[in-house]
């Protein structure tokens, strides 16, 4: 049996067996967690980046 099979916007001709859509149900949640973790680790660096360019004893609170 022959399909075509899109995951996260990739089109993909599939011949599928009954148990392959775990597969591609793993396949899919492991490309939306390293995504999740590269979108974690740029706000990280955009806070460490802006954290950094706050003068040296800075609380950021007025007195």
């Amino acid at each position: 049996m022959s399909e075509t099979l899109t995951v996260h916007g990739r089109q993909y001709a599939t011949y599928l067996m009954p148990d392959d859509a775990d597969v591609i149900d793993r396949i899919a949640a492991d490309e939306e967690r390293t995504r999740a973790a590269i979108v974690r680790r740029f706000v990280h660096q955009g806070v460490v980046a802006h954290n950094a360019q706050r003068p040296s004893g800075a609380t950021g609170a007025e007195d």
